[in-house]
């Protein structure tokens, strides 16, 4: 810079224009100094220092992490050094700053399981080295996944439709579950994959393939920055489901009772069943039967007592049975006696059998004749396919006194997963 040469001025006047003149040269020289706002140094005798990473973060993996370094105050790094384990092994990476924040990232892999210190160091394009920054990160491997428990299946059982569900027990969080994935065969011999997650307790396999096994196994994700999944073996499960007896009396009976419904009612006691086919003959009471009410609705027949006899009476109805195999017609009896003949029955078919051909052309039959009040009553037919079967009560009974009351019918289909 050359001399500074001030003129001078008498008087207080001059005293002000050689302080305004000093002024403005002092300014000019303060703004000769250049100023770097985008690269913070630290000056420690000879050494500077470039800018350390702002943020670092270690996601945990499978023998391996996730490391991630965020750069956003010095503009002048190219380079960064990740160090670990003590600085036994390192990597490094070049660095194209931007204008905004960068994220530096790798993966380091082939490490053991268990914790590991990393080490991570700025270079700038001088060669200069920024303070060191620490981070601790984990590793997890064949230890962790050794800990691992499938997902319990607690049981297997039906709904009405014959479809196969499975009931997952609860799990422990803590080690990291996050879904099971299952996978069964249904009847048309194709496969099924479900994922199915921890809030998840009822699993449907819809067309589920009879004796076919369940196969199945859970995911883990060990913590909330893991980059990997882990997965337990698959295990094998077959659905427990022997002999079990399936009431499928509201899907395919109708009026079954609790309560009975009527057609027609005479306003007192006796009245005609909604959806059974009843014959005349146990109509006998003023145009009536079939039907009763006491303290509850009732299927009934009865004959005396002011009312005809009753021969060869028949109270059906005509079921679709989609599944072959064994039902089973269970009937609660309110009240009777011992007069008469009276049957429960099942025939193949949509004909209801005459009383003299009970016996030789039902599927089953049971007379019932000497039985008590509130027994239950059974009766078990197979079917070798899908078809029509009638089911109902076939009655002789004279006029001395002879009656049966019914409290309600369930009808059921024994299942096997055989």
């Amino acid at each position: 810079m050359g001399k500074l040469k001030i003129k001078t001025y008498p008087g207080v006047a001059g005293i002000f224009f050689g302080l305004l003149t000093i002024a403005f040269f002092m300014t000019g020289s303060t703004g000769c100094t250049k100023m770097d706002d985008y690269k913070k140094q630290f000056v420690k005798g000879d050494l500077i220092y470039p800018a350390k990473p702002d943020t670092i973060l270690v996601y945990s993996g499978d023998y391996r992490v996730r490391l991630s370094s965020v750069l956003t105050s010095d503009p002048n790094i190219v380079k960064s050094h990740i160090y670990w384990d003590s600085r036994s092994d390192s990597m490094e990476v070049d660095v194209k700053r931007t204008q905004g924040a960068d994220t530096v990232s790798l993966l380091v892999k082939d490490l053991l399981e268990g914790s590991h210190t990393f080490e991570v160091v700025n270079e700038d394009a001088g060669g200069n080295r920024s303070v060191p920054v620490y981070a601790v990160g984990v590793v997890y491997g064949d230890k962790y996944r050794a800990s691992l428990i499938n997902r319990p299946i607690a049981s297997s059982f039906l709904d009405t439709g014959l479809q196969v569900h499975l009931s997952f027990a609860s799990m422990d969080e803590s080690a990291g579950p996050i879904l099971t994935e299952l996978h069964y065969e249904t009847t048309n011999d194709d496969s099924v994959r479900l994922t199915i997650g921890l809030d998840v307790t009822d699993t449907l396999l819809m067309d589920y393939k009879k004796g076919s096994a369940v196969v199945y196994r859970t995911y883990y994700r060990p913590d909330s920055l893991s980059i990997d999944t882990f997965k337990t073996a698959y295990d094998t499960y077959m659905p427990q489901i022997q002999d079990v007896w399936v009431d499928l009396t509201a899907k395919y009976l109708k009026n079954p009772g609790n309560p009975f419904y009527y057609s027609t009612w005479d306003g007192g006691r006796w009245g005609d069943l909604d959806q059974w086919i009843t014959t005349p003959n146990v109509k006998n009471a003023g145009g009536y039967g079939g039907y009763e009410v006491k303290n509850h609705s009732m299927i009934a027949m009865e004959s005396g007592w002011g009312k005809s006899a009753i021969t060869n009476g028949k109270i059906y109805q005509s079921v679709y049975l989609p599944y072959s195999g064994k039902w089973r017609m269970t009937v609660n009896m309110n009240d009777l006696n011992d007069q008469g003949r009276k049957y429960i029955l099942a025939a193949a078919g949509q004909q209801f059998p005459d009383i003299d051909h009970a016996e030789d052309q039902s599927l089953a039959y049971y007379e019932f004749s000497g039985n008590h009040g509130g027994d239950n009553i059974s009766i078990s037919f197979t079917i070798d396919q899908p078809g029509d079967v009638t089911l109902g009560f076939l009655a002789s009974m004279t006029d001395n006194g002879s009656f049966f009351e019914v409290n309600n019918l369930k009808l059921e289909y024994s299942y096997s997963n055989n």
